[in-house]
Protein backbone atom coordinates (compact mmCIF):
# COMPACT_ATOMS: atom_id res chain seq x y z
CA UNK A 1 0.00 0.00 0.00
CA UNK A 2 1.19 3.15 -1.02
CA UNK A 3 1.09 6.07 1.64
CA UNK A 4 3.64 8.55 0.16
CA UNK A 5 0.18 9.99 -1.91
CA UNK A 6 -1.24 10.67 1.58
CA UNK A 7 0.97 12.42 3.22
CA UNK A 8 1.85 14.77 0.22
CA UNK A 9 -1.53 15.68 0.23
CA UNK A 10 -1.96 15.87 4.20
CA UNK A 11 1.42 18.20 3.61
CA UNK A 12 -0.48 20.36 0.78
CA UNK A 13 -3.49 20.47 3.26
CA UNK A 14 -1.41 22.21 6.02
CA UNK A 15 0.74 24.27 3.78
CA UNK A 16 -2.56 26.02 2.17
CA UNK A 17 -3.97 26.48 5.84
CA UNK A 18 -1.01 27.97 7.05
CA UNK A 19 -1.32 30.05 3.90
CA UNK A 20 -4.48 31.27 5.07
CA UNK A 21 -3.67 32.05 8.54
CA UNK A 22 -0.52 33.88 7.25
CA UNK A 23 -2.44 36.37 4.66
CA UNK A 24 -5.13 37.32 7.62
CA UNK A 25 -2.16 37.70 10.12
CA UNK A 26 -2.68 35.13 12.37
CA UNK A 27 1.06 33.89 12.43
CA UNK A 28 1.08 31.90 15.56
CA UNK A 29 -1.30 29.69 13.43
CA UNK A 30 0.60 29.77 9.90
CA UNK A 31 3.64 28.71 12.23
CA UNK A 32 1.83 25.70 13.85
CA UNK A 33 0.56 24.71 10.26
CA UNK A 34 4.01 25.06 8.34
CA UNK A 35 5.61 22.96 11.10
CA UNK A 36 3.12 20.21 10.27
CA UNK A 37 3.02 20.63 6.49
CA UNK A 38 7.21 20.08 7.11
CA UNK A 39 6.58 16.68 8.98
CA UNK A 40 3.89 15.65 6.76
CA UNK A 41 5.94 15.94 3.59
CA UNK A 42 8.59 13.02 2.25
CA UNK A 43 11.86 13.45 1.54
CA UNK A 44 11.04 13.54 -1.96
CA UNK A 45 8.93 16.68 -1.67
CA UNK A 46 12.20 18.79 -0.97
CA UNK A 47 10.71 21.94 -2.97
CA UNK A 48 7.68 21.46 -1.00
CA UNK A 49 9.87 21.36 2.57
CA UNK A 50 11.71 24.36 1.84
CA UNK A 51 8.50 26.44 0.48
CA UNK A 52 7.31 25.66 4.11
CA UNK A 53 10.02 26.24 5.55
CA UNK A 54 10.96 29.99 4.23
CA UNK A 55 7.15 30.92 5.26
CA UNK A 56 7.12 30.21 8.35
CA UNK A 57 10.38 32.21 8.49
CA UNK A 58 8.46 34.73 6.79
CA UNK A 59 6.01 34.30 9.80
CA UNK A 60 8.54 34.27 12.54
CA UNK A 61 10.10 37.52 11.01
CA UNK A 62 6.38 39.17 10.68
CA UNK A 63 6.42 38.77 14.67
CA UNK A 64 9.94 39.78 14.86
CA UNK A 65 11.01 36.71 15.99
CA UNK A 66 14.73 36.13 15.09
CA UNK A 67 14.70 32.06 15.18
CA UNK A 68 13.35 32.23 11.78
CA UNK A 69 16.84 32.85 10.71
CA UNK A 70 17.23 29.34 11.38
CA UNK A 71 13.41 28.68 8.75
CA UNK A 72 15.32 31.12 6.27
CA UNK A 73 18.74 29.27 6.49
CA UNK A 74 17.38 25.39 6.10
CA UNK A 75 14.80 26.98 2.92
CA UNK A 76 18.20 28.34 1.54
CA UNK A 77 20.11 24.90 1.73
CA UNK A 78 17.87 23.21 -0.07
CA UNK A 79 16.91 25.64 -2.88
CA UNK A 80 20.65 25.94 -2.79
CA UNK A 81 20.92 21.84 -3.21
CA UNK A 82 18.14 21.97 -5.90
CA UNK A 83 19.68 24.98 -7.72
CA UNK A 84 16.90 27.14 -7.07
CA UNK A 85 18.77 30.34 -7.42
CA UNK A 86 15.94 32.45 -7.40
CA UNK A 87 14.38 31.33 -4.39
CA UNK A 88 17.93 31.78 -3.00
CA UNK A 89 18.29 35.31 -3.96
CA UNK A 90 14.74 35.30 -2.38
CA UNK A 91 15.75 33.96 1.06
CA UNK A 92 18.60 36.03 1.54
CA UNK A 93 15.95 39.24 1.20
CA UNK A 94 13.79 38.14 4.32
CA UNK A 95 16.99 37.24 5.58
CA UNK A 96 18.27 40.92 5.63
CA UNK A 97 14.60 41.95 6.27
CA UNK A 98 15.05 40.46 9.88
CA UNK A 99 18.48 41.44 10.03
CA UNK A 100 16.99 44.78 9.83
CA UNK A 101 14.29 44.54 12.34
CA UNK A 102 16.94 43.63 14.74
CA UNK A 103 19.36 46.04 14.29
CA UNK A 104 21.98 43.85 12.93
CA UNK A 105 22.37 46.39 10.26
CA UNK A 106 26.04 44.88 9.36
CA UNK A 107 25.07 41.84 8.15
CA UNK A 108 22.01 42.96 6.53
CA UNK A 109 23.76 45.40 4.32
CA UNK A 110 26.21 42.41 3.33
CA UNK A 111 23.64 40.45 2.30
CA UNK A 112 21.84 43.33 -0.01
CA UNK A 113 25.26 44.22 -1.55
CA UNK A 114 25.62 40.80 -2.57
CA UNK A 115 22.20 40.87 -4.01
CA UNK A 116 22.32 43.89 -6.00
CA UNK A 117 25.85 42.65 -7.20
CA UNK A 118 23.82 39.53 -8.80
CA UNK A 119 20.31 41.07 -9.84
CA UNK A 120 23.21 43.52 -11.79
CA UNK A 121 24.65 41.02 -13.35
CA UNK A 122 21.05 39.22 -14.64
CA UNK A 123 19.48 42.93 -15.87
CA UNK A 124 16.87 42.10 -13.12
CA UNK A 125 15.95 45.89 -12.36
CA UNK A 126 13.00 45.03 -10.39
CA UNK A 127 14.88 43.28 -7.55
CA UNK A 128 17.69 45.72 -7.56
CA UNK A 129 15.59 48.74 -7.18
CA UNK A 130 13.55 46.43 -4.20
CA UNK A 131 17.03 45.96 -2.60
CA UNK A 132 17.98 49.28 -2.94
CA UNK A 133 14.62 50.75 -1.24
CA UNK A 134 15.09 48.81 1.17
CA UNK A 135 18.92 49.39 2.40
CA UNK A 136 17.83 53.17 2.12
CA UNK A 137 15.44 52.60 4.58
CA UNK A 138 18.42 50.88 7.12
CA UNK A 139 20.05 54.05 6.21
CA UNK A 140 17.79 56.11 7.13
CA UNK A 141 17.54 54.20 10.70
CA UNK A 142 21.42 54.23 11.26
CA UNK A 143 21.12 58.24 10.49
CA UNK A 144 23.15 57.79 7.06
CA UNK A 145 20.52 60.09 5.57
CA UNK A 146 23.12 60.67 2.42
CA UNK A 147 23.20 57.32 1.66
CA UNK A 148 19.27 56.82 2.24
CA UNK A 149 18.94 59.56 -0.23
CA UNK A 150 21.46 57.99 -2.39
CA UNK A 151 19.71 54.88 -2.77
CA UNK A 152 16.63 55.81 -3.23
CA UNK A 153 17.50 58.06 -6.41
CA UNK A 154 19.48 55.21 -7.59
CA UNK A 155 16.07 52.78 -6.98
CA UNK A 156 13.91 55.61 -8.70
CA UNK A 157 16.43 55.82 -11.75
CA UNK A 158 15.39 52.25 -12.53
CA UNK A 159 11.44 53.21 -12.82
CA UNK A 160 9.21 52.45 -14.54
CA UNK A 161 9.85 48.71 -14.15
CA UNK A 162 9.10 46.09 -17.08
CA UNK A 163 6.75 44.92 -16.25
CA UNK A 164 5.21 47.97 -14.89
CA UNK A 165 5.00 47.97 -10.72
CA UNK A 166 3.14 50.74 -9.70
CA UNK A 167 2.76 49.73 -5.95
CA UNK A 168 6.93 49.35 -5.95
CA UNK A 169 7.48 52.41 -7.92
CA UNK A 170 5.10 54.49 -5.53
CA UNK A 171 6.70 53.60 -2.89
CA UNK A 172 10.20 54.53 -4.06
CA UNK A 173 8.19 57.62 -4.56
CA UNK A 174 6.56 57.98 -0.96
CA UNK A 175 10.09 57.32 0.68
CA UNK A 176 11.98 59.83 -1.32
CA UNK A 177 8.53 63.10 -0.69
CA UNK A 178 9.06 62.02 3.26
CA UNK A 179 12.74 62.05 3.02
CA UNK A 180 12.53 65.85 1.53
CA UNK A 181 9.77 66.64 4.00
CA UNK A 182 12.14 65.51 7.00
CA UNK A 183 14.64 67.91 5.53
CA UNK A 184 12.58 70.84 4.90
CA UNK A 185 12.80 70.65 0.92
CA UNK A 186 8.91 70.82 0.74
CA UNK A 187 8.96 71.55 -3.18
CA UNK A 188 10.73 68.15 -3.98
CA UNK A 189 8.31 66.28 -1.45
CA UNK A 190 5.22 67.55 -3.29
CA UNK A 191 6.75 66.65 -6.57
CA UNK A 192 7.55 63.25 -5.34
CA UNK A 193 4.29 62.39 -3.74
CA UNK A 194 2.12 63.73 -6.72
CA UNK A 195 3.80 61.12 -8.93
CA UNK A 196 3.30 58.75 -6.45
CA UNK A 197 0.08 59.31 -6.02
CA UNK A 198 -0.56 58.60 -9.73
CA UNK A 199 1.16 55.52 -9.17
CA UNK A 200 -1.41 54.89 -6.82
CA UNK A 201 -4.60 55.49 -8.50
CA UNK A 202 -3.12 52.67 -11.02
CA UNK A 203 -3.04 50.21 -8.48
CA UNK A 204 -6.15 49.45 -6.34
CA UNK A 205 -8.62 51.75 -3.63
CA UNK A 206 -6.79 49.49 -0.81
CA UNK A 207 -3.33 51.38 -1.52
CA UNK A 208 -4.66 54.48 -0.19
CA UNK A 209 -5.41 53.07 2.88
CA UNK A 210 -1.73 51.78 3.85
CA UNK A 211 0.20 53.04 6.17
CA UNK A 212 3.11 54.20 3.99
CA UNK A 213 0.96 56.55 1.80
CA UNK A 214 -1.22 57.75 5.01
CA UNK A 215 1.81 58.85 6.54
CA UNK A 216 3.33 60.21 3.23
CA UNK A 217 0.14 62.58 2.91
CA UNK A 218 0.17 63.91 6.33
CA UNK A 219 3.38 64.45 6.36
CA UNK A 220 3.03 66.62 3.87
CA UNK A 221 -0.39 68.16 5.30
CA UNK A 222 1.97 68.48 8.08
CA UNK A 223 4.65 70.36 6.40
CA UNK A 224 2.44 72.83 4.81
CA UNK A 225 0.55 73.52 7.88
CA UNK A 226 -2.33 71.93 7.55
CA UNK A 227 -2.36 70.17 11.01
CA UNK A 228 -5.48 68.79 11.67
CA UNK A 229 -5.54 67.15 8.20
CA UNK A 230 -1.75 65.68 9.17
CA UNK A 231 -3.72 64.86 12.70
CA UNK A 232 -6.59 63.11 11.02
CA UNK A 233 -4.55 61.36 8.58
CA UNK A 234 -1.64 59.95 10.98
CA UNK A 235 -4.32 58.59 13.31
CA UNK A 236 -5.30 56.97 10.24
CA UNK A 237 -2.17 56.03 9.27
CA UNK A 238 -1.43 54.67 12.70
CA UNK A 239 -4.07 52.53 12.72
CA UNK A 240 -3.12 51.11 9.63
CA UNK A 241 0.07 50.65 10.99
CA UNK A 242 -1.33 48.91 14.23
CA UNK A 243 -2.89 46.17 12.14
CA UNK A 244 0.07 45.53 9.86
CA UNK A 245 2.10 45.25 12.70
CA UNK A 246 5.30 46.97 10.97
CA UNK A 247 7.73 48.28 13.91
CA UNK A 248 8.70 50.91 11.55
CA UNK A 249 5.15 52.52 10.11
CA UNK A 250 4.22 52.53 13.64
CA UNK A 251 7.33 54.17 14.95
CA UNK A 252 6.66 57.06 12.34
CA UNK A 253 3.00 57.09 13.13
CA UNK A 254 3.43 57.50 16.76
CA UNK A 255 6.32 60.36 15.66
CA UNK A 256 4.70 62.36 13.66
CA UNK A 257 1.34 62.04 15.84
CA UNK A 258 3.52 63.20 18.97
CA UNK A 259 4.11 66.51 17.05
CA UNK A 260 0.67 67.03 15.46
CA UNK A 261 -0.65 67.21 18.81
CA UNK A 262 2.47 69.27 20.43
CA UNK A 263 1.83 71.86 17.67
CA UNK A 264 -1.83 71.51 17.94
CA UNK A 265 -1.68 72.80 21.79
CA UNK A 266 -2.64 70.22 22.92
CA UNK A 267 0.57 68.96 25.25
CA UNK A 268 -1.51 66.27 27.23
CA UNK A 269 -1.77 64.09 23.97
CA UNK A 270 1.66 64.55 22.87
CA UNK A 271 3.08 63.29 26.14
CA UNK A 272 1.04 60.46 26.17
CA UNK A 273 2.01 59.46 22.40
CA UNK A 274 5.45 60.42 23.27
CA UNK A 275 5.19 57.82 26.75
CA UNK A 276 3.32 55.51 24.65
CA UNK A 277 6.00 55.46 21.76
CA UNK A 278 8.70 55.52 24.62
CA UNK A 279 7.45 52.19 26.04
CA UNK A 280 7.01 50.71 22.47
CA UNK A 281 10.16 51.91 21.39
CA UNK A 282 11.73 50.64 25.02
CA UNK A 283 9.83 47.15 24.97
CA UNK A 284 11.28 46.67 21.19
CA UNK A 285 14.85 47.85 22.25
CA UNK A 286 15.19 45.16 24.68
CA UNK A 287 13.66 42.88 22.69
CA UNK A 288 16.31 43.50 20.10
CA UNK A 289 19.25 43.74 22.90
CA UNK A 290 18.27 40.38 24.06
CA UNK A 291 17.78 39.10 20.41
CA UNK A 292 20.51 40.61 19.23
CA UNK A 293 22.70 39.64 22.20
CA UNK A 294 21.58 35.92 21.23
CA UNK A 295 21.98 35.66 17.86
CA UNK A 296 25.69 37.09 18.37
CA UNK A 297 26.43 34.89 21.19
CA UNK A 298 24.92 31.89 19.25
CA UNK A 299 27.13 33.32 16.27
CA UNK A 300 30.08 33.59 18.36
CA UNK A 301 29.56 29.74 19.53
CA UNK A 302 29.38 28.57 16.44
CA UNK A 303 32.47 30.36 14.75
CA UNK A 304 33.86 29.04 17.64
CA UNK A 305 32.66 25.41 17.37
CA UNK A 306 34.16 26.11 13.62
CA UNK A 307 37.46 27.05 14.46
CA UNK A 308 37.64 24.29 16.50
CA UNK A 309 36.51 21.64 14.30
CA UNK A 310 38.66 23.36 11.55
CA UNK A 311 41.90 23.03 14.44
CA UNK A 312 41.10 19.27 14.61
CA UNK A 313 40.58 18.82 10.82
CA UNK A 314 43.63 20.38 10.65
CA UNK A 315 45.13 17.74 13.58
CA UNK A 316 43.48 14.89 11.19
CA UNK A 317 45.21 15.93 8.02
CA UNK A 318 48.30 16.74 9.99
CA UNK A 319 47.78 12.89 11.63
CA UNK A 320 46.62 11.70 8.29
CA UNK A 321 49.84 13.20 6.37
CA UNK A 322 52.51 11.93 8.95
CA UNK A 323 50.52 8.08 8.57
CA UNK A 324 50.60 8.56 4.88
CA UNK A 325 54.81 9.20 5.06
CA UNK A 326 55.04 6.09 7.43
CA UNK A 327 52.52 3.73 5.26
CA UNK A 328 55.26 5.18 2.69
CA UNK A 329 58.31 4.64 4.34
CA UNK A 330 56.84 0.81 5.39
CA UNK A 331 55.97 0.38 1.74
CA UNK A 332 59.44 1.37 0.48
CA UNK A 333 60.79 -1.06 3.48
CA UNK A 334 58.37 -3.72 2.51
CA UNK A 335 59.62 -3.37 -1.06
CA UNK A 336 63.32 -3.69 -0.48
CA UNK A 337 62.96 -6.77 1.97
CA UNK A 338 60.87 -8.22 -0.89
CA UNK A 339 63.26 -7.50 -3.25
CA UNK A 340 66.18 -8.58 -1.11
CA UNK A 341 64.38 -11.97 -0.40
CA UNK A 342 64.34 -12.51 -4.14
CA UNK A 343 67.85 -11.48 -4.89
CA UNK A 344 68.75 -13.73 -1.81
CA UNK A 345 66.68 -16.91 -3.23
CA UNK A 346 68.28 -16.12 -6.57
CA UNK A 347 72.06 -16.28 -5.30
CA UNK A 348 71.42 -19.04 -3.65
CA UNK A 349 69.67 -20.77 -5.15
CA UNK A 350 72.76 -19.72 -7.93
CA UNK A 351 75.01 -21.34 -5.75
CA UNK A 352 73.11 -24.51 -5.32
CA UNK A 353 73.63 -24.63 -8.42
CA UNK A 354 76.88 -24.11 -8.86
CA UNK A 355 77.68 -26.70 -5.65
CA UNK A 356 75.83 -28.84 -7.80
CA UNK A 357 77.31 -28.55 -10.97
CA UNK A 358 80.39 -29.08 -8.80
CA UNK A 359 79.28 -32.29 -7.20
CA UNK A 360 78.30 -33.91 -10.53
CA UNK A 361 82.41 -32.64 -11.72
CA UNK A 362 83.72 -34.32 -8.80
CA UNK A 363 81.57 -36.96 -9.16
CA UNK A 364 82.34 -37.69 -12.68
CA UNK A 365 86.10 -37.32 -12.42
CA UNK A 366 85.97 -39.49 -9.31
CA UNK A 367 84.14 -42.30 -11.83
CA UNK A 368 86.51 -41.43 -14.20
CA UNK A 369 89.50 -42.22 -11.65
CA UNK A 370 88.15 -45.05 -10.32
CA UNK A 371 87.14 -46.65 -13.89
CA UNK A 372 90.57 -45.67 -15.04
CA UNK A 373 91.81 -47.64 -11.42
CA UNK A 374 89.88 -50.69 -12.15
CA UNK A 375 91.36 -50.84 -16.10
CA UNK A 376 95.06 -50.52 -14.88
CA UNK A 377 94.03 -53.05 -12.07
CA UNK A 378 93.12 -55.37 -14.92
CA UNK A 379 95.56 -54.37 -17.30
CA UNK A 380 97.98 -55.58 -14.86
CA UNK A 381 95.99 -58.99 -13.79
CA UNK A 382 96.36 -59.50 -17.36
CA UNK A 383 100.05 -58.81 -18.15
CA UNK A 384 101.49 -60.38 -14.84
CA UNK A 385 98.78 -63.06 -14.27
CA UNK A 386 97.56 -64.18 -17.23
CA UNK A 387 100.60 -63.07 -19.23
CA UNK A 388 102.83 -64.54 -17.04
CA UNK A 389 100.91 -68.16 -17.69
CA UNK A 390 100.86 -67.82 -21.26
CA UNK A 391 104.83 -67.34 -21.35
CA UNK A 392 105.18 -70.38 -19.11
CA UNK A 393 103.13 -72.32 -21.58
CA UNK A 394 104.73 -71.15 -24.18
CA UNK A 395 107.94 -72.17 -22.90
CA UNK A 396 107.22 -75.65 -22.09
CA UNK A 397 105.50 -75.83 -25.34
CA UNK A 398 108.93 -74.83 -27.14
CA UNK A 399 110.79 -77.52 -25.10
CA UNK A 400 108.65 -79.90 -26.54
CA UNK A 401 108.72 -78.24 -30.14
CA UNK A 402 105.40 -78.10 -31.09
CA UNK A 403 105.57 -75.16 -33.25
CA UNK A 404 101.81 -74.74 -34.66
CA UNK A 405 101.06 -74.58 -30.59
CA UNK A 406 103.44 -71.92 -30.25
CA UNK A 407 102.89 -70.07 -33.13
CA UNK A 408 98.82 -69.84 -31.26
CA UNK A 409 100.04 -69.06 -27.89
CA UNK A 410 102.17 -66.29 -29.48
CA UNK A 411 99.12 -64.84 -31.11
CA UNK A 412 97.43 -64.94 -28.12
CA UNK A 413 100.17 -63.61 -26.04
CA UNK A 414 100.22 -60.58 -28.31
CA UNK A 415 96.78 -60.11 -28.13
CA UNK A 416 96.77 -60.01 -24.50
CA UNK A 417 99.63 -57.32 -24.40
CA UNK A 418 97.69 -55.43 -26.73
CA UNK A 419 94.59 -55.32 -24.50
CA UNK A 420 96.15 -54.29 -21.48
CA UNK A 421 97.81 -51.67 -23.44
CA UNK A 422 94.23 -50.36 -24.95
CA UNK A 423 93.18 -50.79 -21.28
CA UNK A 424 96.21 -49.01 -19.70
CA UNK A 425 98.95 -48.06 -22.24
CA UNK A 426 102.68 -47.50 -20.45
CA UNK A 427 103.50 -44.34 -22.30
CA UNK A 428 100.41 -42.46 -20.16
CA UNK A 429 102.12 -42.86 -17.08
CA UNK A 430 105.73 -42.57 -19.01
CA UNK A 431 104.92 -39.69 -21.39
CA UNK A 432 101.87 -37.82 -19.87
CA UNK A 433 98.47 -37.27 -21.70
CA UNK A 434 99.19 -34.96 -24.72
CA UNK A 435 102.34 -37.21 -25.80
CA UNK A 436 100.81 -40.38 -25.24
CA UNK A 437 97.66 -39.41 -27.28
CA UNK A 438 100.35 -38.19 -30.22
CA UNK A 439 102.00 -41.79 -29.32
CA UNK A 440 98.45 -43.59 -29.89
CA UNK A 441 97.55 -41.82 -32.98
CA UNK A 442 101.04 -42.86 -34.95
CA UNK A 443 100.58 -46.18 -34.12
CA UNK A 444 97.19 -46.20 -34.97
CA UNK A 445 98.32 -44.72 -38.68
CA UNK A 446 100.81 -47.07 -38.76
CA UNK A 447 98.85 -49.64 -38.06
CA UNK A 448 96.36 -48.85 -40.32
CA UNK A 449 99.23 -48.04 -43.31
CA UNK A 450 100.46 -52.19 -42.42
CA UNK A 451 96.84 -53.31 -42.92
CA UNK A 452 96.05 -51.41 -46.21
CA UNK A 453 99.65 -52.63 -47.95
CA UNK A 454 98.29 -56.39 -46.50
CA UNK A 455 95.53 -56.20 -47.97
CA UNK A 456 96.88 -55.09 -51.53
CA UNK A 457 99.04 -57.48 -51.57
CA UNK A 458 96.16 -59.89 -50.76
CA UNK A 459 94.41 -58.44 -53.86
CA UNK A 460 97.37 -58.85 -56.24
CA UNK A 461 98.03 -62.60 -55.66
CA UNK A 462 94.03 -62.79 -55.94
CA UNK A 463 94.57 -60.92 -59.08
CA UNK A 464 97.34 -62.82 -60.44
CA UNK A 465 95.64 -66.41 -59.45
CA UNK A 466 93.04 -65.71 -61.60
CA UNK A 467 94.74 -64.21 -64.58
CA UNK A 468 96.34 -67.79 -64.58
CA UNK A 469 93.20 -69.27 -63.94
CA UNK A 470 92.03 -67.68 -66.94
CA UNK A 471 94.70 -68.20 -68.79
CA UNK A 472 94.74 -72.34 -68.52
Amino acid sequence: MNLYPKCKNRGTLHLKLAGTYFNIEQFDSAIVEYGKAIDRFEKKDSILIADSYFFRGQARDYKGDLGGMQDYQTARDIYQALADEEYVNYVDGGMAILFSKFAIYNEAEKIRSSLISTYKKSKNTFNVAIQLYNQSEDFGKQGRFEDQLDYLVKADSLTPFDPLDYYTESMIKLSLSNYFGEHGNLTKQKEYFAQAQEMISYVSEAATTSPVYLNAKAQLEYFQGNLLAANKLVLESLSAAKESKNMDHLIKAYRLLGETYQDLGQSAKAYEIREELTRYTDSIFAANQATTFSYYQTLYETERKEREILTKTQEIESINQSNRAKLRIIAVIVFVLIISAVLIFLWKNLQHEKKKKQMQSRFSQELLKNQEAERVRISKDLHDGLGQSLLLIKNKVALSKDNTTGELLDKAISELRSIARSLHPMQLEKLGLSKAAKHLFRSNRSRNGNICILRDRRAKRSFEKRRRIATI
